[in-house]
C-alpha cells in the first residue's frame, strides 16, 4: 500500500488548486486548469477525464489528483479509467464496515494512495481549531498527525494539498 506521506513535498512551492463539486466550476473558462495542479473531490475528476462519452470536458490540468471517501466514484474509476487510480487518494476510514474479514476498500490494487484517517470520533467532525491544529502538524512534518474531515471530503483534499 502507498500512503499520502510517500508524496510529501512533491509539489513544494507550487500552487495547488482544490476543486469541490459545486456548480461554480462552470464559471471558469474550459482551459483554466490546463497548466495547474488540481485536486478534485469525489466526482469532480469526471469533468476533466476524456472517457469517450461525448460529454464536453474541461482541458485536463497539468496534474490531476482526486480524493475519495465514497466507494462509488472509486469503483467507476477502476472500471472506466484504471490508469487514473495512481492519482487517487482514498480515505482509509476506521468506521468503514468490514465484510468477510476485509474492508470494502481492500479489493483495489496498489495504484491509489491512502489517507490514514483518525480513529478518534472527534476527528470526524472536529472544530475549526482542531483542523488548524492538524494542518499545522502536517506543515511541521510531524509523524503523529491524524487527518480528519470535519464532515466533508474537501477538508481531506486541503490536507492532501498541504502534504504535497
Amino acid at each position: 500500500m502507498k500512503f499520502l506521506e510517500d508524496l510529501r513535498d512533491k509539489h513544494k512551492g507550487e500552487e495547488i488548486w482544490v476543486s469541490g463539486s459545486g456548480a461554480s466550476v462552470d464559471d471558469f473558462p474550459d482551459d483554466f486548469f490546463k497548466d495547474k495542479i488540481c485536486i478534485a473531490v469525489n466526482w469532480v475528476f469526471f469533468v476533466f477525464l476524456d472517457t469517450g462519452d461525448g460529454i464536453k470536458k474541461f482541458a485536463p490540468p497539468r496534474v490531476l489528483y482526486s480524493v475519495h471517501s465514497h466507494r462509488g466514484a472509486a469503483d467507476w474509476i477502476a472500471k472506466h479509467s484504471p490508469d487514473f487510480l495512481k492519482n487517487c487518494f482514498f480515505i482509509s476510514h476506521p468506521l468503514v464496515p468490514y465484510r468477510r474479514g476485509y474492508t470494502c476498500w481492500q479489493d483495489f490494487n496498489d495504484d491509489p494512495y491512502w489517507i490514514r484517517n483518525s480513529a478518534d470520533p472527534r476527528y470526524i467532525r472536529g472544530s475549526g481549531a482542531d483542523f488548524e491544529k492538524m494542518a499545522k502538524c502536517i506543515m511541521e512534518k510531524r509523524n503523529d498527525c491524524e487527518y480528519f474531515s470535519r464532515g466533508t471530503s474537501l477538508h481531506w483534499a486541503i490536507e492532501v494539498a498541504i502534504v504535497l
